[in-house]
C-alpha cells in the first residue's frame, strides 16, 4: 500500500511540474491577446514540433483580415513598441518584433501564397484571408533578437 501511495504521489508531482501544458494556450499568448488584440476573434495553433513544453512555445495566431485593418495593426505595433517590444525589421506587409532576446513576434498580412520575411525567409500560405502572427518563446537567445553580435555563432566561420 505504501508503494502504491508513493507511485501515485510521484505521478501527480511530475504531472503538475510544468505550468504550460501541451495543448493548452500558454499564459503569455493569452496575455498578449488580451492586452493588444482584445477586440478580435483569433485562432490559436501550437506549431511547435514537440508542443508547448517547459514554458517554451512557437505559436501561430490567425485573425481575419476583414476584422483587423492594416491601420489597426499599425496602432497595435505602436502599442507593442511603447511597452518594450523592439521592431527589428519590417516591410509593407510584415513586422518582426522582439521582447528581450528570447521572445519574438512576426506579423504578416499575406498578399501572395508565397511571401518572404524581412530576412528573405520564405513562408507559404493556404489562408490568404488571415493575418498571421507567429510568437516564439525560446529557452535560448533568438538570433534576430540578440543585440550583442558576439553572442551569435557564425557557422560559416567555423
Amino acid at each position: 500500500m505504501k508503494l502504491i501511495s508513493i507511485i501515485i504521489l510521484c505521478v501527480l508531482s511530475f504531472g503538475c511540474a510544468n505550468t504550460e501544458k501541451i495543448g493548452k494556450t500558454p499564459n503569455m499568448i493569452i496575455e498578449i491577446m488580451n492586452n493588444y488584440f482584445t477586440n478580435y476573434e483569433y485562432i490559436y495553433q501550437d506549431i511547435s514540433a514537440r508542443g508547448n513544453q517547459n514554458g517554451k512555445f512557437y505559436a501561430l495566431i490567425e485573425i481575419n483580415k476583414n476584422d483587423l485593418s492594416r491601420e489597426d495593426m499599425s496602432s497595435i505595433i505602436a502599442d507593442l513598441k511603447k511597452n518594450g517590444w523592439v521592431l527589428k525589421g519590417s516591410k509593407s506587409n510584415f513586422y518582426h518584433l522582439c521582447n528581450g532576446d528570447k521572445i519574438s513576434m512576426n506579423v504578416l498580412f499575406p498578399e501572395k501564397i508565397k511571401e518572404f520575411t524581412a530576412n528573405q525567409v520564405p513562408i507559404e500560405f493556404d489562408k490568404m484571408e488571415m493575418w498571421n502572427i507567429f510568437i516564439n518563446k525560446s529557452s535560448s537567445p533568438i538570433a534576430e533578437c540578440v543585440e550583442d553580435s558576439e553572442m551569435i555563432i557564425d557557422f560559416n566561420k567555423l
